[in-house]
């Protein structure tokens, strides 16, 4: 399980946290931007990262260290079993800033959608009949059956 699951609940449900109780649930543009972010990042956890002790890096030298990162792509350097530092190559180091840009680009999407779904909406808001249509409306009974209505009826 990963570090954080517990806090978040499965795929955005309403979680425990163990200080503030109870969470909503997330609204679907934040959770999908949130796990497209995720997945266009893909960085590997430390378990599937080759590690060396700092010692050895001590031992090998810096040629030693980036030979395997050469290999690899990048290696976690431990001290006593804790990780301490990643050494990652370049070509891994573009490649993360790349993801990260494509997260950040799908993150400004998702936000983007929601300012333009707003903006709709406070245009009707400030049509010239809008003060009419709205009186209109709360002039109606309303008639709710037993059963509570919130929310977009559209």
């Amino acid at each position: 399980m990963p570090a954080l699951a517990w806090m978040h609940g499965r795929h955005g449900e309403e979680g425990n946290f163990p200080i503030m109780g109870k969470i909503p649930r997330m609204p679907f543009a934040r959770r999908w931007a949130m796990s497209a972010a995720a997945a266009a990042l893909a960085v590997p956890a430390f378990s599937a990262l080759a590690h060396t002790p700092a010692s050895d890096v001590k031992k090998l030298g810096w040629r030693g260290v980036m030979r395997v990162v050469g290999e690899q792509g990048a290696v976690l350097v431990t001290n006593h079993d804790r990780p301490e530092a990643v050494i990652l190559s370049t070509t891994e180091y573009q490649r993360l800033l790349k993801a990260a840009e494509a997260a950040r680009a799908i993150q400004q999407d998702a936000l983007q959608a929601l300012r333009e779904r707003f903006d709709e909406r406070l245009a009707s808001l400030q049509a010239p009949d809008a003060a009419d249509r709205l009186r209109g409306l709360l002039a109606q009974p309303l008639s709710l059956a037993g059963q509570v209505r919130a929310g977009q009826t559209c």
